[in-house]
């Protein structure tokens, strides 16, 4: 399966979260920039200056920001 590729084939709502200090997909966010690049229909690319696991290991703030986007972009987007 090729990232591009699948997103490509997808219409609907697409909502992106990366962290710009991620050291395992990087670099971001120009990585997730050229994903949504493939991307035809509504979307959003969400970024924190955080690691690839948000930083939840040292507070849950980051997630808990994470957890009000993704709402408000699935209730902007009818879901």
């Amino acid at each position: 399966m090729q990232p591009a590729g699948e997103i490509s084939r997808y219409r609907g709502p697409l909502f992106l979260a990366v962290g710009t200090r991620d050291s395992i997909v990087f670099p971001q966010p120009a990585l997730a920039k050229s994903l949504l690049s493939y991307h035809d229909g509504p979307e959003e690319l969400w970024t924190e200056s955080v690691d690839h696991g948000f930083g939840v290991e040292r507070s849950a703030e980051t997630v808990n920001k994470l957890i009000s986007a993704t709402v408000a972009f699935l209730k902007s987007n009818g879901q």
